[in-house]
């Protein structure tokens, strides 16, 4: 059980405690979670994250063999709460984009539907600054866009007339 969680550690996927770091495992960790695990069909094992409501954004939990103080990084896949807290990032980042399209004086709307962004600008040189914007803003917060999904920077999608 404790290598798969060292592997997690070793995929960048937790990070470990490390009081050399100057901060304490309540800075590090606010609540640490119960761990458990389940058998998986294939011998290997899936851990089983159950955060309460009022600690959804911490994932922090204690490694199964050596006690060591370690908490999520990415969200990872399979647990309870990934889908849920993945919305609320993406909403928050939409949220975050659209502040500054419109500090930058861009006429565009920003839709999220899960891991789906949609741009609706009245020019095509808006959605273009505002593709800048999420450029930018979202190599700031750690995104990565899906090159295949990108639709609309250099070509309008569909030409819109705005009364």
């Amino acid at each position: 059980m404790g290598a798969h969680f060292d592997a997690l550690l070793a995929a960048g996927i937790t990070e470990a405690f490390d009081p050399a770091a100057g901060t304490s495992e309540h800075d590090f960790a606010a609540v640490v979670n119960p761990l458990h695990v389940v058998p998986k069909p294939d011998g290997d094992i899936r851990p089983i994250i159950d955060p309460t409501r009022t600690a959804r954004r911490y994932m922090a939990f204690r490694h199964p063999v050596t006690n060591q103080l370690q908490r999520y990084v990415a969200l990872p896949f399979g647990a309870s709460q990934s889908p849920p807290i993945f919305v609320e990032l993406t909403t928050a980042a939409t949220t975050i984009f659209q502040t500054e399209c419109d500090r930058r004086g861009l006429s565009v709307t920003l839709f999220t539907y899960v891991d789906d962004f949609m741009i609706m600008g009245k020019t095509h040189a808006d959605v273009v600054g505002a593709f800048a914007v999420m450029d930018e803003l979202g190599a700031e917060l750690g995104l990565e866009w899906k090159a295949s999904k990108d639709r609309g920077r250099d070509v309008p999608l569909q030409q819109l007339d705005w009364a």
